[in-house]
């Protein structure tokens, strides 16, 4: 996020936002952790409760943003004389969440516990064609409990998993896309068919967007995957996810 404040060309921005999404794995690990932490008795109320976390960033983060864009302008008596964020206009929005992130970072890694025992390296699991297993210890297989056997990858290649997985990626596919582009049509100038909305208004707009998806998980989320299951809650989210996309201005 450093080097996107710190982008003047449309391939720096496309080159610093690509490093931005290969790094950010947390997502994966952190559903990893709460299935290992759950059951199928409160799963879905532990999942109701992990996108705070995303709902706060997706309520803060759009506020931060639009008013800290082009402080030079917006706090002269506080930035007008810096030249770095006068040549830099969009640096101090980003570097505010990006320290934020990096202070989290070293919390994690100083805080957070390994769950795994016996932890495998990637190169074995891929090679691996049956379940034995040797460990960074070398200790033998049999020395390992049969529930704490990392499975082999070709076991989880199975058709409920691709689809799910398939499914997954094409929904976040879409909904990072929607939100690269809601932010530029909100910006465009109304003669060329955008909105012409200054980046504090773009802010206050996406931030009530995070606000009204964090109360719907916190407040509804698990009371409808408890009383319809997870198939068809999410088979509806994805007719309205292509309803809305149809609402948008071509």
């Amino acid at each position: 996020m450093y080097l996107f404040g710190l982008s003047r060309t449309f391939w720096a921005l496309v080159l610093s936002r690509s490093l931005n999404g290969a790094l950010n794995g947390n997502i994966g690990v952190i559903k990893s952790m709460m299935a290992e932490l759950t059951d199928e008795t409160n799963i879905s109320t532990a999942y109701a409760y992990m996108p705070i976390a995303w709902s706060t960033g997706g309520t803060l983060g759009p506020i931060i943003g639009g008013s800290l864009s082009r402080p030079a302008e917006r706090f002269p008596r506080l930035f007008g004389n810096n030249e770095f964020l006068k040549k830099y206009p969009y640096f101090l929005p980003c570097a505010v969440p990006a320290t934020f992130t990096a202070v989290a970072w070293l919390i994690t890694f100083i805080f957070l516990k390994e769950t795994v025992k016996h932890p495998v390296p990637v190169s074995d699991l891929i090679k691996r064609r049956d379940t034995k297993i040797v460990d960074a210890d070398a200790q033998s297989s049999e020395d390992i409990p049969e529930h704490e056997k990392p499975l082999p990858l070709r076991s989880l290649l199975i058709w409920r998993v691709i689809i799910a997985g398939a499914n997954y990626a094409s929904l976040s596919l879409i909904d990072i896309a929607f939100r690269a582009i809601q932010p530029v049509f909100f910006s465009t100038p109304i003669e060329l068919g955008g909105l012409g909305l200054s980046p504090a208004a773009i802010g206050n707009v996406l931030s009530i967007f995070g606000l009204l998806a964090g109360i719907f998980e916190l407040f509804f989320f698990t009371r409808i995957v408890d009383r319809l299951g997870a198939k068809v809650p999410s088979l509806l989210e994805l007719q309205q996810v292509f309803r809305c996309l149809r609402l948008s201005p071509s």
